[in-house]
């Protein structure tokens, strides 16, 4: 299992597979000068994280790029779903070594990463060197984070990914979506509640009229009631509870959604999910990425049992740029069009008229999860619609 260990940090092998771009071998001495190295040795720890990848070959006297290796070169999103294939891969990879973290919960220390990591070689030198390296891995694959000492975990929602999660019941959150819409008259033109489909759609409709200095309070609100009819939790604004680290914008783009988890769960570290999100009427700038990011710190510094993801939400159907969308794929910060939103709550509508299982907040996330799992962080509102049609 040692053999399996990566020995070097990720952007060490990001810089050494960049040589083979251009090129299906590299002589080893030249290699080490390109390097900058003064012979093989220094950059052969290099060498052998790229074999334990399977992206390059070692001969007598040059080193050998495979066709994994070729797909690593073409950029981050290849270098993103390589390297989170390896993390989990049970086989070839440390997927031994995920699975325990994900044991561990949403925060744990150091000591636990390299706890798990001891497991699998001889020495405790050996365990605290190896789980240095592996905490800038599980990082550049947005899996874990680090602060200081403290490890912020997204690897128990990989059972979201698989359909299978021990959280949630889907038909139980359909029920009490569907009492909680009739008790609201989700279908009636007449009623005053707020999460009707009619008000849903006439703040829709004065947002799209407002000027945009005007507009943002509208979007605010249009987005808030559609998580809700799915049968999340928001917030915008400050209550009563002066949570020190959470502080929502003054410019209303700030949007927390949660769905909490409140029945029995063999993780009891785990209070739910959430979604810090970012809006903005137009673009999704690298600016609103960062505060995306940021948000969704301040969420998990203040409640560290919910699993936190940020999005930005826009009036655009993609990022504003390619830096912007470079920074969103690094740190894993997915965007929805608006227009989507509207759509599924025509769907919705649809479906309660129909008597069919409705959307649900479960239905929301487990597309989230299966997305960002394959790097798309800007899917297209026909899309996504399509994906919850099934």
């Amino acid at each position: 299992m040692e053999n399996k260990f990566p020995r070097v940090k990720i952007n060490q092998l990001i810089r050494l597979m960049s040589l083979f771009a251009s090129t299906d071998s590299v002589k080893k001495d030249r290699l080490a000068k390109a390097m900058r190295y003064i012979n093989f040795t220094g950059v052969s720890n290099h060498v052998k994280t790229g074999i334990i990848l399977g992206l390059l070959e070692q001969n007598d006297d040059s080193i050998d790029v495979i066709s994994q290796g070729k797909k690593f070169t073409k950029g981050l999103e290849h270098q993103i779903k390589l390297v989170s294939e390896f993390l989990t891969d049970n086989n070839e990879g440390l997927g031994v070594v995920t699975d325990c973290l994900k044991n561990e919960g949403v925060q744990f220390g150091f000591s636990d990463l390299q706890k798990c990591v001891q497991l699998h070689v001889d020495t405790a030198t050996q365990a605290k060197k190896y789980a240095d390296i592996l905490v800038d891995w599980y990082q550049f694959a947005s899996m874990l984070s680090r602060n200081g000492d403290r490890i912020n975990s997204t690897l128990s929602l990989m059972d979201f990914q698989l359909g299978q999660s021990f959280l949630f019941s889907n038909t139980a959150l359909d029920f009490k979506l569907y009492m909680d819409l009739t008790a609201a008259e989700f279908d009636s033109a007449s009623s005053l509640h707020h999460l009707t489909f009619d008000s849903i759609e006439k703040t829709y409709q004065t947002f799209m009229g407002a000027a945009p200095q005007d507009s943002e309070p509208y979007m605010l609100d249009f987005v808030s009631r559609v998580f809700q009819i799915l049968g999340f939790s928001a917030i915008f604004s400050r209550g009563s509870r002066k949570y020190g680290n959470l502080d929502f914008g003054s410019n209303g783009d700030d949007l927390l959604v949660v769905l909490p988890y409140t029945g029995r769960t063999i993780d009891p570290s785990i209070n739910g999910v959430a979604l810090a999100c970012e809006l903005k009427r137009r673009i999704g700038s690298k600016t609103a990425v960062a505060q995306a990011v940021t948000f969704a710190n301040q969420v998990l510094a203040e409640f560290p049992k919910l699993q936190v993801f940020p999005i930005v939400i826009t009036g655009s159907d993609c990022y504003h740029d390619e830096i912007a969308q470079t920074y969103a794929l690094s740190s894993q910060v997915m965007h929805i069009p608006l227009e989507f939103l509207f759509e599924l709550a025509k769907l919705q509508l649809e479906k309660y008229r129909k008597g069919k299982m409705l959307v649900t907040a479960l239905d929301f996330m487990m597309l989230y999860i299966r997305l960002r799992s394959a790097q798309q962080i800007e899917p297209r509102a026909p899309d996504l619609l399509d994906s919850l049609k099934l």
